[in-house]
C-alpha cells in the first residue's frame, strides 16, 4: 500500500502546484498531499457545542490534554497526532510558533482567543498516544451551532480535510436536525462514520432505554438499518484512565466504541486511506481534464464567436434548469401520491386491528386469575401492538422503498439526460470532445422511511384498580376487555397517526436531499464549462505573449491529467 501512497501523493503535489486561476483546486490537491505525505488519516470529532467532544478526545488518547468546560470553550480545531510530545500554532499567513503542550488553552479556547483574534488556524499537538501510533490523528473542532459563528465555519473547514468522521451526539439533547443534516452529508460523501451518544450517566437505566430507541431510530433514518451506535459517559471514562483504570459499564459503552475503533485502525484503516485519497484525487482529475480540454477549444475560436457561443450556451444550460425544476415537480407530485396510497394502508390497517387481535385478548383474559387480569391485557395489548406495528413497518417499508427507488431511478435518469445534454451543447458550440460523465446512482433508503416507538399507556391507576377489583368476577372481566379492546383499538389508531406523519417527513427528506444532489449535478456540469470559458474569454483578450505562455501551461496540464488518470488506474 506505500506505493499507492507515494504514487497519489506525488499526482497531488503537482496538482498543488498549479495556481493561478486553479488556486482553489490547487489548495485541496495541496492538503491532500500533505496528509498523504504524513501517511495520516485525519479521525474528525463533530458535533454541536457541549457535546463532550474535547472530554471524548481526551477519554481517546488517555490524558487530561485538551480544555474541557461547562460553557461553549473550543475556538478552533486541534489536530493530535503520534509523536513526541509538543504543540506547534499555525497561523493564518502561513507563520508557526513553538508552544508547550500546557498551554495550548491559551489558543484553542474561547475565553483565551475570542473569535480567534489571534489569527490562528489550527495547534498541532504530539503525544505518544497508542491509538495514534498507526497514522491516526483526532482532530478535536470547535461546536457547530454555538453563539459562535465562527465556530461552526472553523467546523465545517474541518470535515472537508476528514478522512473518517466521529459524530458525537448527547442523550440530554438527542438529534437536532441540523444533527441530522451533517449525518445526511457525511452519508453522501461517503465517509467513514462513528457514532456516539455521550452524556449516558446524566440518565437512569430506564430513561437510556428510551432515548437509545428514539436516537436510533433517528440516526438509522440518515446512515441506514446497520449503523451502530455507542452510548456512553466520556467524563466517567475519562475519570476512570486517569486513575489508572479500565473503563467498565459505569462508563457505558466506551470500552466498546474504542475497541470498535481501534479494530478499525487495525484492520480497515489502510484500505480507508487508499479509498478516501483515490476519490479525492479522481475528483480533482475530473475537473482538470475538462477544464482543460475545453478552455482550449475556446481558445481557437475568436473573441467574438467565443461571446457568442458563450450566450449560446447560458441559453441551452437554462433550458435544461428549467427542465430539471419540470422534473421535480412531477418528482414531488409523485411522492405525495406514494405517501397518500401508503397512509391509506395504515389506516386500513389499524381499522382492522380489532377484528384480527379481540381473539387473542379474549384467550389471555380467561387464562389468568382476577387480580393479574389488568397487568395481563396491559401487556398483551403492548405485545400487540409491537408485533403488529413492527410487521406492518417491514411489509410497508419494503413498499415504500421500492416506490422510491422506482421514482428516484427514473429522476436520476432524467437528470443524467440534463447533464448529457449540457455538456453535448459545451461540445457542439466548442467544437470538443467531452469524455462522459455518470451521474452517482441512486442511494438505498430502505428501512429509513419509518419507525413506530411503542409505548402504551396503563389501564388506569392503582386507586380504580382497586374499586374495579370490588366488582363481581364476570362483570369485572367484560369490563376490563372492553377497556383492552377500546385500548386497542385507540393505540393502533394513534400509530397510524404516528407513522403518517413520521412516513411523509421522512420521504420529504429522502426526497429533498436526492433532490439537491441530482441538482448539484447539472450546476457542476455547467460550472465548469462556464469557468473554462471565462479563463480562455481573458486569454483571448491577452497579448500574443501571454497567450503562447499560458498554452504551454496547458500542454503540461493536459500532460498532468494523463497522468493522474494512469496513476489512479494503477493504485
Amino acid at each position: 500500500m506505500s506505493s499507492a501512497f507515494d504514487s497519489m501523493r506525488e499526482a497531488a503535489e503537482r496538482l498543488a502546484d498549479l495556481g493561478g486561476e486553479r488556486a482553489t483546486l490547487a489548495a485541496r490537491a495541496g492538503r491532500l498531499a500533505e496528509r498523504l505525505g504524513l501517511n495520516a488519516f485525519h479521525l474528525a470529532l463533530l458535533g454541536e457545542f457541549k457535546r463532550g467532544k474535547s472530554t471524548l478526545t481526551n477519554a481517546l488518547v488517555e490524558r487530561s490534554l485538551l480544555p474541557t468546560g461547562v460553557i461553549p470553550l473550543t475556538a478552533l480545531s486541534t489536530e493530535i497526532h503520534y509523536g513526541s510530545p509538543g504543540a506547534v500554532v499555525v497561523y493564518l499567513d502561513g507563520h508557526s510558533q513553538t508552544v508547550s503542550v500546557d498551554g495550548i488553552a491559551d489558543f484553542v479556547t474561547e475565553p483565551k482567543n475570542p473569535g480567534n483574534y489571534l489569527k490562528i488556524s489550527r495547534v498541532e499537538v504530539s503525544i505518544d498516544a497508542k491509538l495514534l501510533q498507526p497514522g491516526v490523528v483526532l482532530v478535536d473542532t470547535p461546536g457547530t451551532a454555538s453563539v459562535h459563528e465562527h465556530n461552526t465555519e472553523a467546523a465545517i473547514e474541518a470535515l472537508k480535510d476528514a478522512d473518517g468522521v466521529i459524530v458525537v451526539l448527547s442523550v440530554d439533547s438527542p438529534v437536532s436536525e441540523d444533527e441530522k443534516e451533517l449525518l445526511g452529508l457525511l452519508e453522501e460523501r461517503g465517509t467513514r462514520t462513528f457514532v456516539v451518544a455521550n452524556k449516558v450517566d446524566h440518565l437512569s437505566r430506564s430513561e437510556t432505554a428510551e432515548v437509545r430507541l428514539f436516537m436510533e431510530t433517528q440516526v438509522k433514518e440518515v446512515l441506514g438499518a446497520q449503523t451502530q451506535m455507542f452510548f456512553l459517559s466520556a467524563r466517567r471514562a475519562l475519570d476512570v484512565i486517569l486513575g489508572g483504570g479500565n473503563p467498565g459499564a459505569d462508563a457505558g459503552e466506551f470500552a466498546e466504541f474504542r475497541e470498535a475503533l481501534e479494530s478499525f485502525v487495525r484492520e480497515e484503516l489502510v484500505e480507508a486511506r487508499v479509498d478516501a485519497a483515490r476519490r479525492e484525487l479522481t475528483r480533482l482529475g475530473n475537473e482538470l481534464q475538462d477544464s482543460v480540454m475545453l478552455e482550449a477549444a475556446a481558445s481557437e475560436l475568436g473573441l467574438e464567436t467565443l461571446r457568442e457561443r458563450v450566450g449560446a450556451f447560458r441559453s441551452a444550460a437554462a433550458r435544461e434548469h428549467q427542465a430539471q425544476i419540470e422534473d421535480q415537480v412531477l418528482l414531488e407530485h409523485a411522492v405525495s401520491e406514494l405517501r397518500a396510497t401508503l397512509a391509506e394502508r395504515l389506516v386500513a390497517h389499524a381499522s382492522e386491528a380489532l377484528a384480527r387481535f379481540a381473539p387473542q385478548l379474549r384467550a389471555r383474559a380467561a387464562s389468568v386469575a382476577k387480580r393479574q387480569l389488568e397487568d395481563a391485557l396491559h401487556e398483551e395489548v403492548e405485545r400487540l401492538v409491537s408485533e403488529g406495528f413492527e410487521e406492518l413497518r417491514q411489509a410497508e417499508a419494503e413498499q415504500a422503498d421500492r416506490a422510491w427507488q422506482e421514482l428516484a431511478t427514473d429522476f436520476r435518469s432524467r437528470t443524467q439526460e440534463r447533464v448529457d445534454l449540457v455538456r453535448r451543447a459545451a461540445a457542439d458550440l466548442f467544437e470538443v470532445h467531452l469524455p462522459e460523465v455518470t451521474v452517482p446512482t441512486v442511494a438505498e433508503e430502505r428501512e429509513r422511511f419509518f419507525y413506530i416507538f411503542v409505548h402504551v399507556e396503563g389501564l388506569g391507576s392503582g386507586l380504580t384498580r382497586l374499586l374495579r377489583l370490588a366488582l363481581p368476577g364476570p362483570v369485572y372481566q367484560r369490563r376490563a376487555l372492553w377497556r383492552a379492546r377500546h385500548q386497542l383499538a385507540e393505540e393502533f389508531d394513534k400509530h397510524a397517526g404516528r407513522a403518517r406523519w413520521d412516513l411523509t417527513q421522512r420521504l420529504d427528506q429522502v426526497r429533498l436531499r436526492f433532490e439537491a444532489a441530482m441538482r448539484a449535478e447539472v450546476e457542476q456540469a455547467e460550472e465548469t464549462i462556464l469557468s473554462a470559458a471565462t479563463s480562455a474569454e481573458v486569454l483571448l483578450s491577452s497579448s500574443v505573449a501571454e497567450q503562447e505562455s499560458h498554452r504551454s501551461r496547458r500542454e503540461a496540464l493536459t500532460q498532468l491529467a494523463r497522468d493522474l488518470t494512469s496513476t489512479l488506474e494503477q493504485t
